[in-house]
């Protein structure tokens, strides 16, 4: 989260004109969301799947996959 307010904090417009400065802001917000989906994993999961305390159902469960899925892009961007 640092990095993202470092990069979106006072002199946005210049840091954001720089590619590997967009880059790096795409890869930590990335990052910040795989994070976010992770931690509150057992609690979108759907009762029968064993998990202690799931509250989630099968809408949630899929949701959580495609982000988690989705933050793999991290990857992909560090690649470039």
């Amino acid at each position: 989260a640092l990095i993202i307010f470092s990069v979106i904090g006072p002199g946005r417009s210049s840091k954001l004109q720089k590619p590997h400065m967009r880059l790096l802001l795409g890869m930590s917000l990335w990052d910040f969301f795989y994070s976010l989906f992770k931690a509150q994993s057992w609690w979108t999961s759907p009762p029968e799947s064993g998990w202690e305390d799931a509250r989630g159902n099968m809408s949630t469960c899929r949701m959580q996959g495609f982000f988690i899925t989705f933050a793999h892009a991290t990857g992909s961007y560090n690649a470039m």
